[in-house]
């Protein structure tokens, strides 16, 4: 059934690929002898997450959040507090916390060693969280046409940016912490800049809601998908559009751009998850 969350955690190119899917699964595929392993849960999964280290996986689902252990493929926690769906889920750099999203309007982060957080603030469903690079800076976007930026040190929201005509559906943060890509219902991609809490770009193209937003490691690319099927490359030198990838037969629910730049994942309500080349165009798998 629908792939509404993929995670790509290869520091070269897709190696092992994370899906969260509709059909109450978790699989993790490894690309390079075709093999998936796959996790079983009770609801459908909306949001996943693998720690940089690849030794534990995190799922969001109905309610709560689950972590993995990826060398036996059990559950090991479930974290529970959430009163409505998980949306998103993302872990820290360190491995050590976790942090969700959820239609209750709230987001918590979980730490093994202590009771839960919860941050207040959205008015609305949480869509979409991320964490920066150095795991201080956590960002939110929500169905309220808010972004809103977190201290996880401190636990206190630090700025609101507001600029989107509809519910932001997705949020990343650049490997520098100076931009901030956000997606939305409003079919549009922008650009701000974190420091500053200004937007600098609005790049239009896509003719569907954006639900997926990722950018490179080097903060030059930004990759989205859509409701319109499309994935579009976006080139932040020029801003403009660079590549418009076509191949999917349903919305494009996620995009997960490979470290290298080389290479991107995408997972769509076509029940497919596809891997493309960005120097061709074309798909790889």
């Amino acid at each position: 059934e629908t792939v509404p969350a993929i995670n790509n955690s290869n520091q070269q190119g897709p190696k092992l690929v994370l899906s969260g899917s509709f059909d109450r699964t978790v699989q993790v595929w490894s690309l390079a002898d075709g093999k998936k392993t796959q996790l079983l849960h009770d609801y459908k999964v909306k949001s996943v997450a693998i720690s940089r280290n690849k030794d534990f996986i995190v799922s969001g689902s109905s309610y709560d959040v689950r972590i993995w252990n990826v060398s036996t493929g059990h559950q090991s926690r479930v974290l529970q507090g959430h009163t409505s769906s998980v949306y998103s889920v993302a872990t820290s750099n360190k491995g050590e916390f976790v942090v969700s999203g959820s239609g209750d309007g709230t987001i918590r982060i979980w730490n093994s060693e202590a009771p839960s957080e919860t941050l207040i603030g959205h008015r609305s469903a949480v869509l979409s969280v991320v964490l920066s690079s150095d795991d201080e800076l956590l960002v939110s976007g929500s169905r309220d046409r808010t972004i809103r930026l977190w201290s996880t040190i401190t636990g206190q929201e630090i700025q609101v940016l507001k600029g989107h005509l509809d519910e932001v559906h997705s949020v990343a943060i650049s490997k520098s912490k100076e931009l901030l890509v956000s997606g939305s219902k409003d079919k549009t991609v922008r650009v701000w800049n974190i420091t500053g809490g200004k937007q600098i770009q609005v790049l239009e193209g896509h003719t569907g809601s954006v639900w997926s937003v990722d950018i490179s490691s080097n903060g030059q690319l930004i990759a989205s998908g859509s409701s319109d099927k499309t994935i579009r490359i976006w080139n932040l030198n020029t801003n403009q559009q660079s590549l418009v990838l076509v191949g999917h037969d349903g919305g494009v629910l996620s995009v997960d751009l490979s470290d290298n730049e080389k290479y991107l994942v995408s997972g769509s309500s076509d029940d497919t998850i596809r891997v493309w080349d960005l120097k061709t165009g074309k798909q790889t798998q």
